[in-house]
């Protein structure tokens, strides 16, 4: 289930990322983007409300049908919300064009060198972590401190390959006691925000 839910996660990526290609990025975080391209947006955003409300009062590995489903929404979708808010403290020079053909990010590559090289060390170190952070469900913050995740991401998860991010992220939070279900979505929106930013 869960590879499934990741692989579907990336295919998400790659869409939206050609989806950005198409439409401008711009378009997305500007004020005065296209109207199609701000209604999408919106009913994504409340569909990511919606599915995170549900996804926030979880606390255990049992979950009920409204839940799950909540919880695959949520995958799905944070990782857009998160490159959208992120890419807001990017200058517009920065901001990766993506296409389906350009996501050819190579597994072994070191994160921390890919993305510095790309987006500095301030974004990179503290505003993506953030950014990350705010979108977790209550119990993965509850578990987790900020100041403990940054740590991790700077410490750990940027020092690592590429290919690892989502299993280092899944065994970091299970470490925590963040439940399964919970741990494995959280891992599954990292590592597509990380894939995303390195290729």
């Amino acid at each position: 289930m869960w590879r499934k839910l990741i692989y579907r996660t990336t295919i998400s990526i790659i869409l939206v990322s050609s989806a950005f290609t198409m439409t401008g990025i711009s378009d997305l975080i500007s004020p005065n983007g296209s109207f199609a391209t701000q209604i999408k947006a919106s009913t994504q955003g409340e569909e990511y409300e919606k599915a995170s409300e549900i996804v926030n009062t979880i606390d255990s590995d049992e979950l009920t049908a409204k839940q799950t489903a909540a919880l695959e929404t949520y995958t799905e979708l944070a990782p857009t919300q998160i490159i959208v808010d992120a890419n807001k403290d990017l200058s517009t020079a920065k901001i990766p064009s993506k296409s389906v053909n350009s996501v050819r990010a190579s597994v072994q590559s070191v994160i921390l060198r890919k993305l510095l090289e790309k987006y500095g060390t301030k974004f990179i170190k503290k505003r993506l972590p953030k950014k990350i952070y705010k979108k977790f469900p209550k119990i993965v913050k509850k578990k987790v401190k900020f100041k403990k995740f940054k740590s991790f991401w700077n410490d750990a998860l940027l020092g690592s390959v590429a290919s690892s991010a989502s299993a280092l992220t899944y065994k970091f939070l299970r470490k925590c006691s963040v439940p399964k279900v919970i741990a494995k979505s959280a891992s599954a929106v990292v590592w597509s925000v990380v894939w995303w930013y390195i290729s």
